[in-house]
């Protein structure tokens, strides 16, 4: 079995983001796994759709909306 994720982050103890990460991992996830022929898919968690709601701060938060990952996931899916 293979294990990936985004390397290890709390936005509540951290200063910086993570961005730059996050894009990288969801790229090599992507490059590694699409079109073989066992992968189904991924399921990304965390995709707020309220990122002003405060809970979180926009920049620290999990999610990669708004962020360079969402702009890795549009390429490979060409969402608009």
């Amino acid at each position: 079995m293979i294990w990936t994720s985004v390397p290890a982050y709390a936005w509540d103890i951290s200063s910086r983001t993570g961005d730059a990460e996050q894009a990288a991992a969801h790229r090599a996830l992507l490059d590694t796994f699409t079109g073989r022929p066992w992968w189904a898919g991924v399921c990304w968690w965390m995709w707020d759709d309220w990122p002003d709601s405060g809970e979180t701060p926009a920049a620290l938060a999990y999610t990669p909306h708004g962020k360079p990952a969402e702009r890795v996931l549009r390429e490979r899916w060409g969402a608009s």
